[in-house]
């Protein structure tokens, strides 16, 4: 099941609902973890992104040997980043 960002956010907002009390209090915690993770996916997904169009172009290109297919360096980097390297 792939929940969409919008998703996400109707979610986040219907577990905070109310103000917080000591018995809503874990749904507050609930929508902050949900938040931080939707936060997270999109920038993996934006990571990613130039891998998949990168590869979008190949193959409409019809290139014969995709095992082989250029990444700009930058976006490389900037996946490293993403992934929780931060030597750049």
């Amino acid at each position: 099941m792939v929940i969409t960002m919008s998703e996400y956010k109707d979610l986040i907002e219907r577990l905070r609902g109310k103000p917080p009390t000591n018995s809503t209090l874990d749904r507050y915690e609930a929508a902050d973890a949900l938040e931080a993770q939707a936060k997270r996916i999109a920038e993996l997904e934006a990571a990613l992104k130039p891998f998949a169009d990168a590869a979008d172009e190949y193959e409409g290109l019809g290139v014969q040997n995709k095992d082989r297919i250029f990444v700009p360096f930058a976006a490389c980097r900037q996946a490293r980043k993403v992934l929780g390297d931060k030597s750049d």
